[in-house]
């Protein structure tokens, strides 16, 4: 039985490789705090940080179906702020997200790449998750997001908790088309989240 459970996978792998189907996006990198893992949290938010809506709404609602079937409650931030390009005044959204008395948030930033090679970015992720940084310096520098056009993008992925240090995990993808990332999200959302419960940070 196993031997044909394997042989069914290998052919379907190599009949999506034929086809010229990319592999589904994955964390390629990752950073760790030293912040100790195994706390149990009462309420993520998620967030995706992009222009695109469709695929913003994808991987927030993912998330929080994912982390609730995990007996973790959790929130879109759609649903706090329904447009990032025009999110009103920064101090209200975190006005609404403390009021939610959230002690947690997972961050899925979509990264245009069109002027930059994936070790560039590399670097750059990681002096960005090796300095400081708190959600609300995150939320503080990125909205009101801009409008950008690319053809290939990355995701960078982060825990924060409401405490020192505020960044305790992070990941990065490798490059992908936007076809790719709408059709890959569950895929990566369920990466990450294995990813976390395995290092013990969710």
């Amino acid at each position: 039985m196993m031997r044909r459970v394997a042989a069914a996978g290998v052919l379907i792998l190599l009949g999506a490789m034929q086809l010229g189907a990319a592999p589904p996006p994955s964390i390629v990198a990752q950073w760790n705090s030293t912040e100790e893992g195994g706390r149990k949290f009462q309420k993520l938010l998620a967030i995706g940080i992009t222009d695109d809506r469709e695929i913003r709404h994808r991987f927030e609602d993912k998330v929080v179906t994912l982390l609730r079937g995990r007996d973790t409650a959790a929130v879109t931030s759609y649903s706090l702020v329904p447009d990032l390009l025009s999110p009103g005044s920064r101090e209200e959204v975190l006005s609404r997200i403390e009021a939610q008395k959230i002690d947690a948030a997972i961050s899925f930033r979509v990264v245009p790449l069109e002027k930059r090679d994936e070790a560039a970015w590399d670097a750059e992720w990681k002096k960005a998750v090796e300095g400081s940084g708190t959600l609300r310096e995150l939320i503080q520098s990125t909205l009101p997001i801009k409008k950008t056009k690319s053809k290939l993008y990355g995701v960078e992925v982060a825990l924060w908790i409401n405490g020192t240090p505020a960044r305790v995990w992070a990941g990065r993808t490798g490059t992908y088309k936007m076809e790719d990332l709408r059709a890959g999200v569950s895929a990566l959302i369920q990466d990450v989240l294995d990813t976390l419960q395995y290092s013990k940070r969710i």
